[in-house]
């Protein structure tokens, strides 16, 4: 961690953010109708062993967060007016994929130089 970076959050509220992430996905997969997916514990299994967590990591999980959450409420909207949100619940999972994917290489890459 740099000398000007931030600290990260405490393990347990970054692991809470990893937990919630997972659950907005599987809110967002149902509305897609894709199949459900037990991928949360991959990085939360290195985030409760002795893995260093530095302020990039915390700060990927917490935009990822944002993205699901103003995602789902698009996706309610969409809904409550009428509107079929499968297609843009598809885009958000993708999104999740991606964005989770870039997440657990930060994982790996701290998991190699700490």
């Amino acid at each position: 961690m740099g000398i000007n970076s931030p600290s990260p959050r405490p393990l347990v509220a970054i692991a809470a953010t990893w937990t919630a992430i997972h659950e907005a996905a599987a809110t967002v997969g149902a509305i897609a109708g894709v199949e459900p997916q037990e991928i949360a514990g991959e990085v939360q299994s290195g985030l409760r062993a002795e893995l260093p967590v530095d302020a990039v990591l915390d700060q990927s999980m917490q935009d990822l967060a944002e993205i699901m959450r103003r995602g789902i409420s698009a996706l309610l909207t969409a809904h409550v007016s009428g509107g079929t949100p499968q297609a843009a619940a598809l885009a958000l999972w993708a999104e999740f994929l991606s964005a989770r994917c870039m997440v657990l290489e930060i994982s790996d890459r701290q998991r190699c130089l700490g």
